[in-house]
């Protein structure tokens, strides 16, 4: 039987950061929620977690998928899986000007991981 890596839970208190997230679904048609993000104690740059905190009705079948798809994204995270990684593996979708994008939601919030944090210029110096 294969061993799983070791899950590395976050720590109780932590960095985190809400954000904005927009996915433009096929038809054209704007999603927009927040997402919370949480970073490792010792890596104030690196995500470990990532939350649902709104953006559809409350009860409804996609704020489950939402929150589902951020428990699985953040497990990955806690087991070593770089977020570009995530992001990588999630499927695209061909856009009429010849580029790409998520194809879904939860590969819309695996993209935005890759993004550093709204502090990340306070700590390499303001470069």
């Amino acid at each position: 039987m294969t061993q799983l890596p070791t899950r590395t839970p976050p720590p109780t208190r932590r960095l985190s950061e809400t954000r904005r997230v927009e996915h433009v679904r096929s038809d054209g048609v704007a999603i927009r929620i927040l997402v919370s993000v949480g970073y490792a104690a010792d890596d104030p740059l690196r995500p470990v977690e990532v939350f649902y905190a709104e953006g559809f009705r409350s009860g409804a079948d996609l704020e489950f998928l939402t929150q589902d798809a951020c428990v699985l994204v953040s497990l990955l995270l806690q087991h070593g899986v770089p977020p570009a990684r995530i992001a990588a593996a999630m499927s695209l979708r061909d856009d009429p000007d010849g580029t790409t994008s998520p194809g879904s939601l939860a590969g819309t919030i695996a993209a935005e991981l890759v993004h550093p944090p709204a502090w990340a210029d306070a700590l390499s110096g303001g470069a």
